[in-house]
């Protein structure tokens, strides 16, 4: 079974499709035994940033074209690359020609996708329906890709099932038994962040996107820092400060007066897209107080992360992060404040201001290091990559490869004459 894997991020990127595409098919797919002859090559955003090797797997630029998408790439090497089937790791609204190509038996194609907005409009899964299975990356986006949670009207008959991301169990881990260890032993780290020992240090780690609820999270912040004036609160963002058409975090944070406790990753940078190590990320949500990401995310890495360094995560009490915490700490989960629908139908919920403050509070005033191995070892018994989310990802794989077989599934041969027009 020869495949080819088209992934939104590069693997050098630690964006959660990034994360995906190095943890789980070049660090550990094209390693297998089995699957280590099968990865035909990987696609990403234009490869002019990188090398065009990771690991002794080849990294193909899509050419330029549409760089969300990928899809000039496609047609005309999925024949050439000799590949059975075709991995996308990406939101799958955007895609076009791979739904044509799909619908015409010119692909076999599995979507692994995130499912971070309610509800799903109708084109969306008219879309997932032309795939051969579609794989959640969580137990809420599987769900509601097989059944609408209202009407209980049936969806798609195609869903294979969910497989979460993970973490690294030996990077992601409290490097002490207590808070206080755990700063002393990053002192450099607490530090470059300009916190002392007795700060209060909320941490946000997510891409700047118009999606995601920026304006409310700081602005809870600041309530919760007028509203403690004998705390030393610092705020880390982990993330570029200003992108055109998305927040202006650096306007964001003077705004709401927040500025002169604001510290912004160093090396996220749009455009070469670099930004810090894990090693380094882990050391940063040990020594914070509370990661603060309440929305409706479709992979939720941050709350996986922080819960396996140890730290309390603030998540949003519906979707993915609702399922990752309910388990362990719902008491940090904020309620939906009001729903938002986009343009193109995909709604987002906007968090409760008032109850992320309450969970601050909550977090200041609590034991926090009773939380710290509670959480670490649930994070690591349930999401590390090799015990518990490659044997699924293998399964996956092994399902992929009787459904051809059942199937005796063959591609057309694509005339080479007819690429460039049905590109158009």
């Amino acid at each position: 079974m020869k495949i080819l894997f088209y992934h939104k991020d590069s693997p050098r990127i630690s964006s959660s499709y990034g994360k995906c595409a190095r943890e789980m098919w070049i660090n550990r797919v094209s390693k297998h035994p089995k699957y280590r002859g099968d990865i035909a090559g990987y696609a990403t955003v234009p490869a002019t940033m990188y090398h065009d090797e990771m690991e002794g797997v080849r990294i193909y630029s899509n050419g330029g074209g549409d760089v969300m998408r990928g899809e000039d790439f496609l047609l005309p090497n999925y024949r050439d690359w000799k590949s059975d089937v075709y991995f996308t790791l990406m939101d799958p609204h955007i895609f076009d020609q791979t739904i044509k190509f799909a619908r015409q038996g010119l692909i076999n194609w599995v979507p692994h996708i995130p499912i971070d907005y309610y509800p799903i409009p109708p084109y969306v899964y008219a879309k997932l329906s032309s795939a051969m299975m579609v794989v959640a990356t969580t137990k809420w986006g599987e769900n509601i890709l097989k059944y609408d949670p209202v009407s209980k009207e049936k969806k798609l008959d195609n869903v294979w099932g969910h497989i979460h991301l993970g973490i690294d169990k030996n990077l992601f881990k409290p490097s002490g038994d207590s808070k206080a260890d755990i700063r002393k032993e990053y002192e450099g780290t607490l530090k470059s962040l300009h916190a002392k020992e007795d700060s209060f240090i909320i941490t946000i780690v997510a891409n700047n996107q118009i999606r995601k609820p920026f304006p409310e999270w700081l602005k809870s912040i600041q309530w919760f820092r007028e509203s403690n004036p004998d705390v030393d609160v610092r705020l880390y963002i982990h993330s570029q400060q200003n992108i055109r058409d998305q927040w202006p975090l650096s306007e964001h944070a003077s705004f709401f007066k927040l500025d002169d406790i604001t510290r912004f990753a160093d090396t996220y940078e749009y455009g070469t897209w670099r930004c810090y190590t894990d090693d380094v990320l882990s050391k940063i949500y040990g020594i914070s107080d509370a990661v603060l990401i309440p929305a409706l995310e479709g992979f939720s890495m941050p709350v996986i992360e922080s819960m396996a360094s140890g730290t309390i995560p603030i998540g949003l009490d519906v979707g993915p992060q609702k399922e990752l915490m309910d388990p362990i700490c719902p008491e940090f989960l904020v309620g939906v404040g009001s729903w938002v629908m986009n343009p193109d139908l995909r709604g987002k919920a906007i968090p409760n201001e008032k109850d992320i403050v309450d969970k601050l509070n909550k977090i200041a005033n609590c034991d926090q290091d009773h939380y710290l191995k509670k959480l670490s070892s649930y994070a690591h018994k349930n999401f590390d990559w090799d015990d518990c989310i490659m044997p699924k990802f293998y399964k996956l794989l092994e399902d992929v490869e009787s459904e051809l077989d059942r199937r005796c599934v063959k591609i057309p041969e694509i005339n080479t004459k007819e690429k460039i027009s049905i590109l158009k």
